[in-house]
């Protein structure tokens, strides 16, 4: 009768004991996903705000009217922070030509666009960059 008990205690302790090893392996597997799904949120954002400001530009607008379009999508959220580098004119500095490419990208540093969920396990995001860039022609 005595082993029962024995055997039983030693099995509740050994889950315990499993439960301690697999514990921070699903937590650094749950964090890592949020932290991947949020960095990807904010590259779709990034994104969507430099196809805004594209598409000002393609429709003649000026660097004042593209930076507006994608600082509009972008909010005043973290991502405000991005740089927006818009290619309007050529190497003259002059108006690019109907049917001519331009070009708006909106970047952002890793470090103010998401938090470091996983920065415990030594993945460092602070030198990164995530940015967006959409090419059309000006009509």
């Amino acid at each position: 009768m005595r082993s029962r008990k024995t055997t039983s205690s030693a099995r509740k302790g050994s889950a315990a004991i499993e439960l301690l090893f697999v514990l921070p392996l699903l937590l650094l597997i749950l964090t890592a996903m949020v932290q991947v799904g949020m960095l990807m949120a904010a590259q779709q954002q990034l994104q969507l705000a430099s196809r805004e400001g594209a598409r000002v530009a393609a429709l003649g607008g000026n660097k004042v009217d593209v930076e507006n379009a994608a600082k509009l999508v972008l909010s005043n959220g973290a991502l405000s922070q991005a740089t927006i580098i818009s290619v309007l004119t050529d190497n003259n500095n002059k108006p690019l030509p109907s049917g001519a490419a331009v070009s708006v990208e909106v970047s952002v540093a890793t470090k103010s666009a998401v938090p470091n969920f996983i920065g415990w396990t030594g993945v460092v995001l602070a030198g990164d960059t995530i940015s967006g860039k959409t090419v059309f022609r000006k009509e």
